[in-house]
Formats: structure tokens, sequence, C-alpha cells
């Protein structure tokens, strides 16, 4: 299937080493349009990653690039972001789905983000609309607050590896995909489960192992996952080097490294399963349009 994306994207040249179909003509007028608010921190290796997973679909999509204005990114240039991402209010009403990514502030009270207005009122269109979302770790978090109440709590360590998953509800999201799939997991916090089991509208679908959430379903045509599916190989081998690096205290990733040695190979286990449940996404939304 081909990624249509009508801006240039600094993932281009890693999409490119992966023989990733790119099509920079403008986008195709009868393929669906996805939204995807980036508030990662490396903006190309999170285009890259979501676009790969997004590639093996069964259809051609129209990918759309979200800049949030009231956030200067320290990390990337500026210039980059407003020439290459969209300004939500311009292309809302053409999105068919969108993915709100997480970002690096579980350990900051919701209130205080700099940009939680703005990222709040993408939030209640989405609501309001009833639009087909999917949200990745802090942005699941931030969403599940906004939506249900549901609170985050403030681990002891860090929930850091590759964990084995029960599915506890079936659901269409979860195809295909079978008990003990994988998943990465990098976070500080996790959710309150009594706020989830207090709430009529929240579904909990799949839980690691050691009984931490991954994946949600909503009633508004919501999907959450704590999880990082879309994480290549060595993302979580950079993280652990950068915290060392930082001085931090960081345990190695579980169940990550095959001897759990730095020096072993990884295991790149969920690649598969993640392609089915973002292509399961997908699907839900073609089915509910009728498409």
């Amino acid at each position: 299937m081909t990624i249509y994306i009508s801006k240039k994207l600094q993932a281009i040249e890693i999409l490119k080493d992966e023989n990733i179909s790119i099509n920079f003509n403008g986008c195709k007028h009868v393929a669906k349009h996805i939204g995807i608010v980036n508030l990662m921190p490396k903006k190309s290796e999170t285009e890259a990653q979501i676009v790969k997973l997004l590639n093996n679909c069964d259809e051609d999509l129209n990918i759309h690039f979200i800049k949030i204005n009231t956030y200067k990114s320290e990390h990337e240039n500026y210039r980059y972001m407003q020439l290459n991402y969209e300004d939500f209010d311009e292309i809302k009403q053409k999105l068919d789905g969108i993915i709100i990514t997480g970002a690096p502030l579980e350990k900051i009270e919701f209130r205080d983000v700099s940009y939680i207005d703005e990222l709040n009122a993408i939030l209640d269109y989405i609501r309001k609309n009833k639009k087909y979302s999917l949200y990745i770790c802090w942005g699941a978090q931030v969403a599940l607050n906004h939506f249900y109440g549901v609170r985050k709590e403030l681990k002891e360590s860090k929930i850091f590896g590759v964990f084995r998953h029960k599915i506890i509800k079936r659901d269409d999201i979860l195809k295909d995909v079978y008990n003990s799939f994988k998943s990465p997991h990098s976070r500080y916090t996790s959710l309150n489960r009594q706020d989830i089991e207090n709430s009529n509208s929240l579904e909990l679908l799949a839980i690691t192992e050691e009984n931490e959430e991954h994946i949600l379903k909503g009633n508004f045509n919501d999907y959450y996952i704590l999880g990082h599916l879309e994480y290549d190989k060595d993302t979580l081998k950079k993280e652990y080097l950068r915290d060392l690096n930082k001085g931090l205290k960081i345990n190695i990733p579980k169940y990550y490294f095959k001897n759990n040695s730095i020096e072993s190979d990884i295991d790149f286990s969920w690649r598969e399963d993640a392609i089915k449940i973002y292509s399961n996404w997908i699907k839900i939304i073609s089915k509910d349009n009728g498409k």
C-alpha cells in the first residue's frame, strides 16, 4: 500500500532505507486521512516508526503530522515544524482517524503542561465529533484523564522492557492477536485501577503479566495503548543508554536483551503483533464507515 504525505518529513531517509512507499505529490482523494499529533521529542524517529506500521495496512492512507502551536520544541528545528507539520484546525474536518503520541511528561501534572489547553481543545473536538482515535503512552494517560477522570500514579521504578500480555477481553483491535503477545513499555506511571473499574465507559482489554495496563477501549471510538508497539528494535536500548549517560537510576530493560546483557541480541518479537493491531484499527475505521 502507499502512504501519501503532502509535506516533507525528516524521517524520509529512514523510510527510504526500509523501502517504504511514500508519495509526496499530494493526497489521494479516496484514501483515508489519518492525523498524527507527534509529541515525542525526537520527531523523525516517531514519524518513521508510525509510518512504517501504517504502511503495513491494507489501504492507501493520507498521513498528516499535526503541530502544537503553543509549544516550541527544544529538540527539533522550529522552522521544520512550521513548514512540515499542519495546523489541526485546517485539516480536522477531513480526518478519519487521529493518533496522539506519548511525551516525556509523566512526572508533570497534566495541568502544568505548557500546551495542555491546546491539547484539550483537540481532545474536545475528537469527542464532540466522534472521531476515531488512538492514544499512545502519555497521550493515552492525558486523554483518559480528560475524558474519564482516570488518574495516573507514579511508580517506584520505571516500567521498562518488553512484556508479555494477557488478553482479558476480546475486541476487533486484537483480531488475530493471541495471549502472551509482547510489547515494549517505557513509563514511570501507571493508571489508577479503581478509576478504571468505576467507569462504565471503559473496557480494559489487555494487561501485562505483571498486571499493568496495556490496551483500553472507550465508548467513543477511542483506544488507548499504554505501551509502545511502534518502537523499533533498538529504541529501548537507546533510551537505556541515554539515561545511563545522564547518570539516572535506571534498570536494564526487562526481557529485552536475550541474555539480559546489553552486549547480547535484542528480542524484537513485537513487530508482527504491532502491525496487526494498527492494521486492525484502520479496519475498524473502514468497517464502521462502510468502506
